[in-house]
């Protein structure tokens, strides 16, 4: 549509002004003919007087990327000392539910009564202290804390078999799953090799952005939140770092009261869990070592920690947090939680981590540094078929002559009480938690054990667990002396 003129004057001289057409069409193209525009006026067009055109304005600068997928429900935040701003995760259900985790078959009540009946659990147990612990890390703005976590218990549960300067690579975990969730995190790396930190460090800016859309994943962590682009692809040299040489072979149901947990802290295991938090702000910039009594039951915000140890107080009994928000964070990363604040707090189940090493690390990544402490032998045999009095032994798997104890040899040997503080025994050179000197039967289970110091062999029918022979038996050496059922099969525990 061919534009309209229209005539005003300025200074005394007719000018036309310039009207933009139907459709939207420039300026310049409404003036008739034999007028240009100079500096915002139109003047007559004189050939060789009038400037020239403008040349075109640059385009504008280009923009990163930013997030249009979902968005992901929003529970809170917290803000630490050093001005990082943390997301809590929204705790939507099963999210601290790990199916095919594996349970003990006897009933808790039973534990109690036969396995705890002739045993003091030390008043003060400290990971931390006893160099077993990994480092504290600091996650950032990512809400990686299922990561951060499980790489912590992962950690603690190399170093204390010898491996004193082990540290697990949580990009490598996270980058596996990249969603908030606790189960995830597990399924996503369990009998999968993991890196050690040093091949490959945390990257915040990469970990939130981090999809798996071939998992059915729609959004990443935290883009929503920082408006930065999803779907990033992971280093090319990604599937090297596979071959590394630890691995999580089993994860275990505690019961989430204060003497299961308590045992297994003092058995040497960390225990995972989860909490939940205020979605409050300053919340991470509480002082002290202490953390205030809570009651955070109603929220829907939580954060996925482990424990390291506990103490007995004139005021009751306090754990200890291992957390991954840096070590600026209370007592060097570190905190005691009063037992009723944990309990009240304490979101869906808790576990115990086990982790192994399977080969040694390529030097080209850095290996750990070589440790002068004896490596505790982890791995037991799988079940077999032994006659009662030639229990299996708990390494091989051999029948072999019980111990002068009555408790199962490991790896030919049996352990010694003569060495170790009352409660403990020195196994493979290292004092571990003895199992209590008992014997039993479960009726319900079918399950028989004789226990003493050095660890327990258990009998169960043909079928019952799997079970191929005509009865079953299975060794397992202190500390770990529970006998636990999951996915996999059969295995002993903490």
């Amino acid at each position: 549509m061919s534009p309209q003129v229209a005539w005003t004057t300025l200074l005394g001289f007719p000018v036309p002004i310039a009207t933009l057409p139907t459709g939207g069409a420039n300026v310049g193209a409404s003036l008739p003919p034999g007028w240009t525009m100079v500096n915002g006026l139109p003047v007559p067009a004189i050939p060789g007087v009038t400037t020239p055109p403008l040349p075109p304005a640059p385009p504008p600068a280009s923009t990163p990327p930013t997030y249009n997928g979902p968005r992901r429900r929003y529970c809170g935040a917290v803000k630490l000392d050093d001005g990082t701003q943390i997301s809590l995760d929204c705790l939507r259900s099963g999210y601290a539910t790990i199916p095919g985790a594996s349970r003990t078959p006897l009933r808790h009540a039973l534990i109690t009564e036969r396995f705890d009946s002739d045993m003091s659990l030390p008043p003060y147990v400290n990971h931390r202290e006893d160099g077993t612990e990994g480092p504290v890390r600091h996650q950032g703005s990512v809400g990686a804390c299922t990561a951060f976590s499980l790489a912590a218990a992962v950690d603690h549960a190399i170093r204390r078999h010898g491996k004193r300067h082990a540290a697990v690579s949580v990009m490598h975990i996270w980058s596996r799953y990249s969603e908030p969730h606790m189960a995830a995190a597990l399924h996503a790396n369990e009998k999968r090799p993991l890196a050690m930190e040093q091949a490959w460090p945390w990257d915040a800016s990469l970990g939130c952005r981090i999809m798996h859309p071939d998992e059915g994943q729609t959004t990443c962590e935290c883009g929503y939140l920082w408006k930065s682009a999803c779907g990033e692809t992971l280093p090319s040299r990604y599937r090297e770092y596979d071959a590394f040489s630890h691995a999580v072979t089993h994860i275990t149901t505690i019961a989430a009261t204060p003497h299961a947990i308590k045992e297994t802290l003092a058995r040497g295991q960390d225990v995972w869990f989860t909490a939940k938090l205020w979605a409050d702000p300053l919340l991470g910039m509480f002082k002290g070592a202490n953390i205030p009594d809570y009651d955070a039951r109603s929220e829907e915000a939580g954060h996925a920690m482990v424990l390291a140890g506990y103490r007995e107080t004139s005021a009751g009994t306090q754990y200890l947090i291992h957390n991954s928000w840096g070590e600026l964070w209370r007592d060097g990363g570190y905190a005691w939680i009063h037992e009723q604040t944990l309990m009240r707090n304490t979101y869906g189940e808790v576990y115990a981590v086990d982790a192994e090493r399977t080969v040694r690390e390529s030097s080209s990544f850095a290996p750990e540094a070589q440790d002068a402490a004896p490596e505790v032998m982890t791995t037991v045999a799988r079940p077999t078929s032994c006659p009662s009095a030639l229990p299996p032994d708990a390494v091989s798997g051999a029948c072999s002559p019980p111990c002068p104890d009555g408790s199962p040899r490991a790896a030919r040997v049996c352990g010694s009480i003569h060495d170790c503080p009352k409660g403990y025994i020195n196994m493979f050179g290292v004092c571990v938690m003895a199992a209590p000197h008992v014997r039993g039967h479960d009726p319900s289970t079918r399950v028989g054990w004789q226990c003493s110091y050095g660890g327990c062999t258990y009998s169960y029918p043909h079928r019952q667990f799997g079970c191929t022979f005509p009865q079953c038996s299975l060794s397992c050496p202190a500390p770990r002396f529970q006998l636990a059922v999951g996915a996999r099969g059969v295995h002993c525990s903490e």
